[in-house]
């Protein structure tokens, strides 16, 4: 038996249509703000799965352990590929096109030169996508992040377009 497919409701494929045209019009990046249990993660999960069948490389962020293991369980019950970058880490494909990652493991493990404050980005994992979960959270380390994919299409999930410290995250900025 199979895996489950991801079933979208209808005002989560309005929002997936709505981020597409964003791209298409040119723009880089979308902040989907939308309420707590709308299905953010379900759409940024079917977003990989739509850009894995496609060649496309996704990393899905996050700021904190919970979102990374929720995240991580999802992608396990729709089968989709993934590796998990994320310190104590048990499972996952360390080869997947998709990674689900901490971003505080990102920073500490691939942001800087040895020894160096210099940023470098040095063995991030490739990506096409970026989903950043509960992007209106450590808004500083994001935008670092985004530094080292230029090329890179960003959808920042959240129901807080403005973070607690006053600053909302412009990606692309």
């Amino acid at each position: 038996m199979g895996s489950p497919e991801i079933v979208l409701r209808s005002y989560q494929v309005r929002a997936i249509h709505q981020v597409f045209d964003t791209w298409r019009r040119g723009s880089r990046s979308v902040v989907l703000v939308a309420p707590t249990g709308m299905g953010k993660r379900v759409i940024g999960l079917w977003l990989m799965q739509y850009a894995a069948e496609a060649g496309r490389r996704v990393l899905f962020v996050g700021n904190r352990r919970l979102l990374i293991n929720q995240a991580q369980v999802d992608a396990e019950k729709f089968g989709i590929d993934h590796g998990v970058l994320m310190a104590d880490a048990e499972s996952g494909n360390p080869a997947a096109t998709n990674q689900i990652a901490s971003v505080q493991s990102l920073e500490s493990w691939y942001f800087y030169e040895k020894f160096s404050s210099i940023p470098t980005g040095e063995g991030l994992p490739p990506a096409h996508l970026l989903v950043i979960d509960e992007g209106h959270q450590d808004v500083g380390r994001y935008e670092q992040l985004l530094r080292f994919y230029p090329e890179a299409k960003v959808l920042v999930l959240t129901a807080t377009p403005v973070g607690a410290e006053g600053r909302a995250l412009r990606p692309g900025a």
